[in-house]
C-alpha cells in the first residue's frame, strides 16, 4: 500500500508540475529518450486517476511535499503529522 502511494504522489507531482504551465506551451520537457516517455507516460496515467479519486488535493502542497522527499529537504510536517492528515484522508 505505501509503495502505491508512494508512486502515485510521484507521479502526481510530475503531471502537477507540467500542469501549472497552462495550455499554452507545453512543458518543455524532450521526450526524447525511453526514460522520459516513460515518465511521462506514467505522469500522464497517473493523473487521469488522480482527477477521478482524488479531486480536492492541493496541487501545490502536493509538489512542494515531493520536491521536499526527493531533494531531501527538511519535512515541514512531522511523520505523525504525515500519517494523521492521511488516515484523515482515507477516512473520508
Amino acid at each position: 500500500m505505501k509503495k502505491n502511494l508512494l508512486a502515485t504522489a510521484l507521479v502526481s507531482a510530475t503531471l502537477a508540475l507540467s500542469a501549472c504551465g497552462g495550455e499554452e506551451e507545453p512543458t518543455g520537457v524532450q521526450l526524447d529518450t525511453d526514460d522520459k516517455k516513460l515518465g511521462y507516460s506514467l505522469g500522464m496515467t497517473f493523473a487521469e486517476h488522480m482527477q477521478q479519486d482524488m479531486q480536492d488535493i492541493e496541487v501545490d502542497a502536493f509538489v512542494q511535499g515531493v520536491i521536499d522527499g526527493l531533494e531531501g529537504n527538511e519535512p515541514q510536517l512531522s511523520e505523525e503529522e504525515v500519517q494523521a492528515s492521511i488516515q484523515a484522508y482515507q477516512q473520508q
